[in-house]
């Protein structure tokens, strides 16, 4: 499986899901400081045994962005 074979577009939410379980917390931690990963998933990433991968998404889910919705809004590609 390579990057190419995964449909990103489609799948982002269940992706994330799939790769907060994985055993390295680098990619936890990577996954809480994605702002697509989904709000429950966040959650569960909250409880983490790593104090680093705790911490991002404890701060993900108390992002104003996020908490008004704008953080997991595609770039804007007009925007300089």
């Amino acid at each position: 499986l390579t990057r190419d074979d995964i449909p990103w577009e489609d799948n982002t939410a269940e992706i994330l899901k799939f790769l907060a379980t994985d055993e390295n917390p680098e990619v936890r931690s990577l996954v809480a400081r994605n702002p697509r990963t989904p709000t429950d998933t966040l959650q569960e990433l909250a409880e983490d045994e790593i104090h680093s991968v705790s911490l991002f998404a404890k701060a993900a889910l108390t992002d104003p962005l996020r908490q008004a919705g704008l953080a997991t809004q595609p770039p804007d590609d007009d925007v300089f």
